[in-house]
């Protein structure tokens, strides 16, 4: 199978599955000093709707997310800031800082998805201090913990559900380790994005060679994991530990006979590999139920294997690009998926998103917004960023 969309060419075959179900789910999470606040869900401070603002606190990097897709160019934005000034009068020209609150025109939206930081470019439109000069440039940073205003023109269904659904809260305290007895890798997973939080590579002796050296070495091992585990236990809800042989199941009676605490909402399980390998491993199989909603890493990745099964067996159950559109109106679409980099193109473009989301919704259909941040966005910006998985085949 061939696309075409101006500057892409894929082609799909046997290999090419192969290769993405070996790698799908090789993600990035964030876990950094601000992970406490990630048990709390986007706070919603103030909606006014008739004057088309919305005023949010955000308190993980979720949050930061669902905002990051929220605001478009032409938006308006509403915060605390700083801004370097010109003394007058003090002789030699000097500057200094001064706190204000700041309404910006926003150009532009930055967000790595590593940091817990937006940055905000855009003109200024008003501030409480006379001293500052409108129309002139500004950054400014949406932080957790930071009340900001948000103005549009237009408030979309869309936009509101996304944000309104936020406030539900969306766990990322959810912990995999892969170990063996030759490494222990432990990852985060949330909605968005997985981060490697901590990689060990012990220095143990060779079971065979001295048994009781290679049983200090492994219950060093063994005390490092735990300390480290121990040190993120305020941040986790839920913790899967596998590998192959015994060794996974040998540190599970290690931090039950000695950090009891531990155990609590941990699960033990064989997997075929450690290391990166071992932990796509327990995402694709070994996800608790809980942690599976419509928008998690494990959901996405199921949805665009799913894609690639019905384009392998060429059932003609998937559409894509101008296709989506046609498939939408004749409420053919079973299940939307769309790459959150289409969100923040154009406000034309966002707004004829809007209304294919509704068409599909009043038809009865699933949306999914795809992370680009995962393995699986590429796969769905392979196909134009928007595929949709049909109830039934399109006319030719």
């Amino acid at each position: 199978m061939k696309f075409l969309n101006g500057e892409f060419s894929y082609y799909f075959s046997s290999n090419i599955i192969a290769i993405f179900r070996n790698t799908r789910n090789n993600l990035l999470l964030k876990y950094n000093n601000n992970n406490l606040l990630d048990g709390f869900a986007l706070k919603v401070i103030k909606e006014d709707l008739r004057n088309n603002e919305v005023t949010v606190m955000p308190h993980n990097s979720e949050d930061l997310y669902i905002l990051y897709n929220l605001l478009l160019p032409e938006d308006q934005i509403r915060a605390k800031t700083t801004r370097k000034i010109k003394n007058v009068g003090s002789g030699k020209d000097s500057t200094s800082r001064i706190s204000v609150l700041m309404q910006l025109l926003v150009n532009e939206v930055e967000f790595a998805g590593f940091s817990d930081v937006i940055r905000v470019k855009g003109l200024i439109k008003s501030a409480s201090d006379e001293q500052v000069s409108l129309g002139t440039h500004h950054s400014i940073n949406i932080t957790l913990l930071k009340e900001v205003t948000i103005i549009k023109d237009n408030w979309t269904k869309f936009d509101l559900e996304n944000m309104r659904k936020a406030q539900l809260g969306v766990s990322s305290g959810l912990i995999l380790v892969a170990i063996d007895d030759e490494s222990a890798i432990v990852a985060q997973v949330g909605s968005h994005a997985m981060k490697i939080l901590d990689e060990l590579r012990p220095s143990m002796t060779r079971k065979g060679s001295d048994p009781n050296q290679y049983n200090q070495s492994k219950l060093q091992f063994f005390k490092l994991m735990a300390k480290f585990l121990d040190d993120i236990k305020d941040n986790t809800d839920y913790k899967v530990i596998g590998g192959p042989g015994f060794i996974h199941e040998e540190f599970m009676d290690f931090i039950k006979n000695n950090h009891r605490h531990l155990t609590q909402d941990t699960v033990n399980v064989g997997i075929n590999s450690a290391g990166r390998p071992g932990l796509r491993e327990l995402i694709m199989n070994h996800i608790p139920q809980q942690f599976v909603s419509e928008n998690s890493a494990k959901a996405q990745s199921d949805l665009v294997e799913n894609v690639l099964d019905h384009l392998g067996k060429n059932t003609g159950l998937v559409a894509y690009a101008s296709d989506v559109y046609v498939a939408a109106e004749m409420g053919a679409v079973e299940h939307l998926l769309i790459l959150d980099t289409e969100l923040r193109t154009t406000i034309e473009l966002r707004k004829k998103i809007d209304d294919l989301v509704k068409s599909v919704k009043n038809s009865r259909g699933k949306v999914t917004i795809m992370s680009s941040m995962h393995e699986t966005g590429k796969i769905i910006e392979g196909f134009g960023r928007i595929v949709a998985l049909l109830r039934f085949k399109l006319p030719k």
